[in-house]
C-alpha cells in the first residue's frame, strides 16, 4: 500500500479575489494578493488499497457523499490518477465558515496527489494547477505572501517567510455561512453595479500592497487591506438579491476595532464570505492585542496567528 500525508495552511487574501472573469479556465477578475496563517490548516493523505473498487473520501472521519467523492476524484483526474484511491482529510479549521477550509483542503490535496502521482510539478506549476479545485486554494502553496495575477493562470510567492506580520481570527459563528462563495461570487458579478468599480479600484489596490509588503510599510498594508475588504462587501450588498454576510457580531467587532485604533492600538479588519473578522496586526504586538481582545470579548473565539509556511509533504509510505 502506498500513502502520501501532506499538510497546509489556509492563507488570507489582503487584496481580495471575488469573481472569475472565466469561470472554465478559473482566472480572477482581480490580482489577489494573500498572507498565509499557521494557525488553522488540513492534514490529507492519499492511499492506495487494492480492495477499493471506486475512490473513497473521508473527511473529519466521516465518508462523504457521493457528489462530494466525485469533486475530488475529478480534480485528481489532472494528476494523471491511474488508480482508484482512499482520500482522508482533517480539517484544523471550521468549515465553510468564510475561514477559508477549502484553500488549504484543496493545497492539501494537491500536494499529496503531486508526490502520490509523481506529477513532478513545480510549486509554480501546482499553485497554478490546484485552482481547479479552489481559486484560493492556490495561494495556499506557498509561505509568506503569494499573489495570483488577474486574467491569469500565474501564482507566484511574493516574498520569503519574514516575521513581521500576523493575524488574529475573532471567530463569532463557527457555523457554515448562509450562501456558498461560489453562489455569492456569480451573483455579485452578475447582478452588482459596484462590481465593476471593485474591479478598476483593485488594480492600484495590489500594486500599492506590493509596495507595503517590499516596504514591510504596517500601516499602509492594513489601510489598503481593509478598504478592498469593504470595497469587496459593498459589491455584494449592492447585488440583487443583496448578499449580506455580516450579522450583529461582526459589527460588533467592527466597531470596537475602530476603538482600538483611537487607543493606538493599531490594527485592521478584513472579512472574507463569512461573518468573521481578521485583524492584521504588527508581530510584535500580537500577544497583546490577542489577550486584550479575549478580555474584552470573552464571548468569541480568539485565534492568534504568525505567518505559516507553504504546503508541505509530512510522510510517504510506499
Amino acid at each position: 500500500m502506498k500513502r502520501v500525508r501532506a499538510k497546509a495552511n489556509i492563507n488570507i487574501a489582503l487584496c481580495k479575489y471575488w469573481g472569475k472573469y472565466d469561470e472554465l479556465h478559473v482566472l480572477p477578475f482581480t490580482t489577489s494578493i494573500s498572507f498565509t496563517c499557521d494557525a488553522f490548516y488540513t492534514l490529507t493523505s492519499i492511499e492506495s488499497d487494492d480492495k477499493l473498487t471506486q475512490d473513497e473520501f473521508i473527511l473529519d472521519g466521516k465518508v462523504q457523499s457521493a457528489e462530494e467523492t466525485r469533486k475530488v476524484s475529478t480534480f485528481l483526474q489532472r494528476f494523471n490518477k491511474d488508480r482508484y484511491v482512499r482520500v482522508m482529510s482533517e480539517n484544523h479549521v471550521p468549515t465553510a465558515a468564510g475561514l477559508a477550509s477549502s484553500a488549504s483542503g484543496y493545497a492539501a490535496l494537491a500536494m499529496a496527489a503531486n508526490t502520490f502521482f509523481n506529477t513532478g510539478l513545480s510549486a509554480e506549476e501546482l499553485a497554478s494547477l490546484t485552482r481547479f479545485g479552489s481559486g484560493s486554494a492556490s495561494r495556499s502553496v506557498f509561505g509568506g505572501f503569494a499573489q495570483w495575477q488577474k486574467q491569469s493562470d500565474r501564482i507566484t510567492q511574493l516574498s520569503l517567510e519574514d516575521d513581521w506580520l500576523a493575524m488574529i481570527f475573532i471567530i463569532v459563528n463557527k457555523g457554515p455561512k448562509n450562501i456558498s462563495s461560489k453562489t455569492a461570487m456569480k451573483q455579485t458579478v452578475l447582478t452588482s453595479p459596484y462590481f465593476e468599480a471593485f474591479v478598476q479600484s483593485s488594480d492600484e489596490d495590489a500594486s500599492l500592497m506590493n509596495q507595503a509588503i517590499k516596504n514591510k510599510d504596517f500601516t499602509q498594508l492594513g489601510r489598503i487591506a481593509k478598504h478592498n475588504a469593504f470595497k469587496m462587501h459593498a459589491s455584494m450588498m449592492a447585488a440583487n438579491p443583496p448578499i449580506l454576510y455580516f450579522d450583529a457580531s461582526t459589527l460588533e467587532v467592527l466597531q470596537l476595532v475602530e476603538r482600538m485604533n483611537q487607543l493606538n492600538m493599531e490594527c485592521y479588519p478584513t472579512m472574507d464570505a463569512g461573518p468573521n473578522v481578521k485583524l492584521i496586526v504588527k508581530r510584535s504586538e500580537l500577544h497583546s492585542i490577542e489577550s486584550w481582545l479575549k478580555d474584552q470579548l470573552p464571548q468569541f473565539t480568539i485565534v492568534g496567528s504568525t505567518m505559516g509556511k507553504g504546503s508541505e509533504i509530512l510522510e510517504i509510505e510506499e
